[in-house]
């Protein structure tokens, strides 16, 4: 048992390192190689170009260092029992699947940012801080991927049961699967609205407020999924000896993660067919916006579904 123990205290260090990583990387790449595009369009632009390539691969970067900084932390704080250890996969999902994904998907709006910078050289800085304004909004899933894992990690001192360990899972899971949807969706839209601005400077502005309202709306699916995983997180607070009703609950967790994929897809969809249209015509700024924030918000009730039934499970007394 001790040997199994330290078996997943070692995978959950190396998956908290390996999967943000190796997200990052490939983002880097990408964004490397769509800077070199855009400097061999606009050699006279080389040097902005340089300056928000440096930034946006810094952003991105992020998610890297954030893993990095938890597996060390993970390294010198070593579980003492094996339900502790097998809690620590808990931390593992809530930053390895968050910054697998954030770090993966990056790539595209920062892409298209640096070839719109490429395009509209008079609105450099604006573009570049557009594409700042953008990275940054994406780190948020993976912030609060980072709250859980410490939360995560202070609760399994009080672990003695398999069953609240798989709790603590479950808690994981949530904040982690509840990720994956909208930050696709939300690099989905950027990606589109980077590529916007940089069609249609006169549009710069209102695709600017759009962008800030559709990410906050495309990423409210997370905070669902955080509020699921602060309760499973309470409910771990009780001694359950059963490791079924562990089970049980981790799947409630599962339910949440699981029940956002769609949603956050399809509101990026929408805000991205709309930022699209915005640049054609901004004139319409007014007419698309609330179409586009009706269309997500219609989208976002179904994340709610889940929501509710997850409050609902967790909350019906389980015997065991």
């Amino acid at each position: 048992m001790v040997a199994l123990a330290q078996l997943i205290h070692f995978f959950s260090i190396a998956f908290c390192t390996v999967a943000t990583a190796h997200g990052v990387s490939r983002s880097h790449g990408k964004t490397a190689a769509a800077s070199f595009e855009a400097i061999e369009r606009q050699p006279a632009m080389q040097g902005e170009i340089t300056g928000a390539t440096i930034l946006a691969l810094a952003l991105i970067e992020t998610a890297a260092i954030l893993g990095f900084l938890m597996s060390f932390f993970l390294f010198f704080k070593p579980p003492t029992t094996f339900p502790s250890a097998l809690g620590e996969l808990g931390i593992a999902f809530s930053m390895g699947i968050p910054g697998l994904v954030i770090g993966w998907a990056s790539a595209d709006p920062a892409s298209n940012a640096l070839g719109a910078i490429a395009r509209q050289p008079f609105v450099s800085r604006r573009m570049r801080n557009f594409m700042l304004l953008v990275l940054s909004l994406l780190q948020t899933p993976l912030i609060f991927g980072l709250i859980m894992a410490f939360v995560i990690h202070g609760m399994l001192p009080g672990i003695t049961t398999v069953a609240q360990a798989l709790i603590l899972i479950g808690a994981g899971i949530a904040i982690g699967l509840g990720s994956v949807g909208p930050v696709l969706g939300s690099c989905l839209f950027t990606k589109i609205a980077c590529k916007s601005a940089g069609r249609n400077r006169a549009a710069f502005s209102k695709l600017f407020t759009f962008t800030f309202i559709s990410q906050a709306m495309i990423e409210t699916p997370v905070v669902f999924a955080i509020i699921i995983s602060l309760m499973l997180i309470n409910q771990a607070s009780i001694t359950y000896e059963n490791p079924l009703i562990g089970l049980a609950y981790l799947a409630f967790g599962a339910t949440m993660g699981i029940g956002t994929f769609g949603t956050g897809i399809s509101s990026g969809r929408a805000a991205a067919a709309a930022a699209d249209q915005i640049a054609y015509n901004p004139a319409a700024y007014t007419v698309l916006s609330r179409a586009s924030m009706m269309a997500q918000g219609l989208i976002d009730t179904i994340a709610i579904y889940a929501f509710i039934i997850s409050i609902w499970l967790i909350l019906t007394p389980l015997v065991g």
